[in-house]
This record gives C-alpha cells, structure tokens and sequence, in this order.
C-alpha cells in the first residue's frame, strides 16, 4: 500500500538547538522568551518544539531595531 502522505502535510517544528541556529542566538535567551510568553512551545516526551508558524510570528512581532 502506498503513502498518499505529501511532505507539505507534516507540521514542521524546531528543537530549542535548531530554533538558536535560526535565531542565530543562544538557549538563554530562547528560553527567556519561552518563560516571558513571547515565543510559544510545546512538549512531546522530554522535548521542547518550536511550531515553524509560532517561530515566524515571533519574529514578525519582535520590535524592529531603530
């Protein structure tokens, strides 16, 4: 039996390593975002992931640099 299943279907996520390559930042301060409520994650077992969408909204709101 085939898998009908596109790529395009699967939730794309990042763990706390891949979000600070992202970011080109540290897990300090990820964290710090998590705990402040600005960055949005979830829990699966023992792993803390980043929704690609909450990632990109995070940037989009982060305060532009004047």
């Amino acid at each position: 039996m085939g898998n009908n299943i596109s790529p395009e279907t699967f939730i794309k996520f990042y763990t706390i390593d891949e979000a600070c390559m992202r970011l080109r930042c540290g897990r300090t301060t990820i964290y710090k975002h998590l705990d402040s409520g600005r960055l949005e994650a979830i829990k699966v077992g023992g792993k803390t992931l980043i929704l690609h969408d909450d990632l990109i909204y995070f940037i989009k709101c982060s305060p532009k640099y004047k």
